[in-house]
């Protein structure tokens, strides 16, 4: 005889299971927050805080200063803003050069419609 449980009871039993994996879920967090905390607190006492504060002179432009293989996470973090900021450098240098030299054959346009050219040294 197959015998199932009444509505009341299964619907128990799901909203405790439900509970269940919460409660867990729960336990997995706190215990990942207190590592961390314990971690930060270490890296605070050997003075290797998570400051990653810009200097009055910006960025350390200096990339053989930047460590090859960074040891705290400070250094992680400035490797990488280095990185990004020579990144955008070179990306809005070929933009604008990019656009000059669109300016100048729009130029160069309008002065052969108007019958006039540029004098350009062939040496």
């Amino acid at each position: 005889m197959d015998r199932t449980l009444p509505q009341n009871i299964q619907r128990l039993v799901r909203e405790n299971d439900k509970y269940a994996d919460a409660e867990a879920y729960s336990s997995k967090i706190s215990t990942g927050n207190q590592v961390a905390q314990w971690h930060q607190s270490k890296f605070q006492q050997a003075g290797r805080g998570f400051d990653c504060s810009v200097g009055e002179k910006g960025l350390r432009q200096d990339a053989s200063a930047i460590q090859r293989n960074p040891t705290s996470a400070k250094d992680m973090i400035e490797q990488e803003l280095y990185v990004a900021d020579r990144a955008v450098k070179v990306e809005r240098k070929a933009r604008l050069r990019e656009l000059l030299e669109r300016e100048v054959v729009q130029y160069e346009m309008e002065l052969n419609d108007m019958g006039l050219a540029i004098a350009k040294n062939r040496d």
